[in-house]
């Protein structure tokens, strides 16, 4: 089976991202200012409560992509 890639910036694309419906944001902020952090917080937030709340699953499409952002979360720094 062929690997789909980002026309851009050719990382990894699993194949659901073509069947879905989808939304961007951006983070800026200058260097070392949080934003890796932020976006796994935040990530951590809707993986929580998208379940508690609303009975919806949020999992990674492809965990091996989001591996980086995974390493950020460290349960005791998190609410």
């Amino acid at each position: 089976m062929l690997e789909l890639a980002c026309p851009r910036c050719h990382l990894s694309l699993p194949r659901d991202v073509w069947e879905l419906p989808l939304a961007f944001f951006s983070i800026l902020g200058s260097p070392s200012s949080g934003k890796s952090y932020f976006l796994s917080a935040s990530l951590w937030q809707l993986r929580t409560i998208l379940g508690q709340k609303f009975g919806i699953s949020f999992e990674d499409a492809d965990p091996i992509a989001n591996h980086k952002l995974h390493e950020y979360e460290d349960p005791h720094a998190l609410p």
